[in-house]
């Protein structure tokens, strides 16, 4: 079986003007587009330009707003949700992504709704592309945790947790003369906490703020604490 190899641009190109041709608003063809490229992009051909007929018998049929406007709300502190008035899933997407970011940074954890769209390929690759290869901000906010600890500190198993509480006792409190307390802002979904501490001096000013993960196991025994430096 023969086939025609394209680049990436070439693929985009390619979804693009057949898009276009079909009556898709730019807006909308730009970002179907990009899906398309990332699937071909990333192995997965059944999300790549195979899906560019799936897209263009559905404008066709008329199951898909062409020139749709997107329309971004926000009903709660971590909630973001998109009408898609009718149009592809992908430039709802990207019309919520940035809200989604910021109320992840700003809440530790955050949903996006896509209502009143038309799907036809999966939104994997915008979430895997930001996995995999973060913005050079959020690189540069994991290489500077704060408070001059490494990036990234484990532990495991009873000697290994003990010592390590041990040791930040002893520098933290001991040394630097910090106490910690908790916000009154905890959360649970599922097994799941989330809540936030203060690292507080003696003269009474914050000197650190971290964010916590639990995992809980059964009868509510933690399994898992991961713990960020925010601020």
């Amino acid at each position: 079986m023969s086939g025609v190899a394209l680049t990436l641009d070439e693929v985009r190109a390619l979804a693009r003007r057949v898009l276009r041709a079909a009556g898709l608003a730019e807006d909308h063809a730009d970002a179907v587009a990009e899906t398309m490229v990332a699937g071909e992009r990333d192995g997965c051909a059944s999300h790549g330009i195979y899906r560019l007929l799936v897209a263009a018998n559905t404008i066709a049929k008329g199951k898909v707003v062409r020139d749709a406007v997107p329309l971004l709300s926000e009903p709660a502190r971590a909630l973001a949700r998109v009408d898609g008035k009718g149009g592809f899933a992908q430039l709802a997407f990207a019309v919520g992504k940035p809200a989604l970011v910021a109320k992840a940074r700003a809440c530790g954890i955050a949903a996006l709704a896509l209502n009143n769209i038309v799907h036809f390929a999966a939104l994997w690759p915008e979430d895997g592309r930001h996995i995999l290869q973060p913005p050079q901000e959020i690189r540069g906010i994991a290489a500077q945790p704060g408070m001059a600890m490494p990036a990234i500190l484990e532990a495991g198993g009873y000697e290994e947790i003990e010592a390590r509480a041990a040791s930040a006792y002893e520098h933290w409190v001991g040394s630097e003369g910090l106490s910690f307390r908790g916000r009154d802002d905890a959360e649970r979904l599922g097994d799941v906490v989330k809540f936030h501490w203060e690292a507080v001096a003696e003269d009474g000013t914050v000197a650190a703020v971290g964010l916590v993960f639990l995992v809980l196991a059964a009868r509510g025994r933690i399994t898992r604490d991961y713990t960020f430096v925010v601020a």
